[in-house]
């Protein structure tokens, strides 16, 4: 196991879970700002989140099926779904934003509130993605000492499949 490799994971979990953390406090203190603010930026980004994921889970079989029968190029295709989704994240993110100023904080117009809402929003979203990493660290740490055939003997894996775990838990 590269050591450098665990090394940057962990560095990478700690920024990406200590410093939202540092930056809220130091804006609660700095700006004066309420730590209601900051959970309903939270709130709302895993909200509009949940919903967002859920709709794409609507929508991904018809518009692949739509993308994938048009006769367009494979890299003209792929700008499409990335295009769909971009508008999407848009639609969903901006939506909740704006929900959340007009209904939840309606008195909430200063610049340190603001502010304070993205530091919830962004904070979080940062907080989701440290803990994700550090899923996949455990992930990475594992995977070499799982013993293939006893993977094998529980699950339905087909001779590709169990070849391509034995070819990442050697690579690992």
């Amino acid at each position: 196991m590269n050591p450098l490799l665990i090394a940057s994971f962990i560095i990478a979990i700690l920024v990406e879970i200590c410093l939202p953390l540092i930056l809220i406090l130091y804006l609660i203190r700095r700006l004066k700002t309420s730590w209601k603010i900051i959970g309903v930026g939270a709130l709302i980004f895993i909200l509009t989140q949940i919903l967002h994921i859920a709709f794409l889970f609507l929508i991904n079989e018809p518009i692949k099926s739509l993308i994938l029968s048009s006769n367009l190029s494979h890299n003209l295709q792929i700008a499409i779904n990335a295009a769909i989704l971009g508008i999407l994240a848009g639609l969903f993110e901006e939506t909740g934003r704006y929900l959340g100023f007009k209904h939840i904080m309606k008195k909430a117009r200063t610049w340190n509130q603001g502010v304070a809402f993205g530091a919830g929003w962004g904070g979080v979203e940062s907080i989701i993605i440290g803990f994700l990493v550090s899923l996949s660290l455990v992930n990475l740490i594992l995977i070499p000492n799982i013993d293939i055939n006893t993977l094998n003997e529980t699950s339905d894996l087909t001779p590709e499949q169990l070849g391509g775990c034995r070819e990442t838990a050697t690579a690992c």
